[in-house]
């Protein structure tokens, strides 16, 4: 049987090490982000919006980033194109 004195320093140790591995998570490197989310990709302009400072008229054709297609793709302001 163990003393109450060594029984607490074996918690705190365990508390310890989970909190050593909690902080190694929170501070490890940042997720990076798929390249292909930034690729330009060509679209068709079905409704007209404002991107790059000005007014950008339907059937226009335009290079967005992919995730930035993909958005007004799916609010029907464009068509991505192959």
């Amino acid at each position: 049987m163990t003393s109450p004195a060594i029984a607490w320093r074996e918690e705190r140790r365990e508390a310890y090490e989970r909190e050593q591995l909690c902080l190694a998570y929170v501070n490890g490197p940042l997720p990076r982000n798929d390249p292909r989310l930034l690729a330009p990709t060509r679209c068709r302009v079905l409704k007209a919006f404002g991107a790059f400072g000005r007014r950008v008229e339907p059937g226009e054709t335009i290079e967005l980033q992919y995730h930035d297609a993909r958005s007004m793709a799916a609010l029907h302001r464009v068509e991505i194109l192959k």
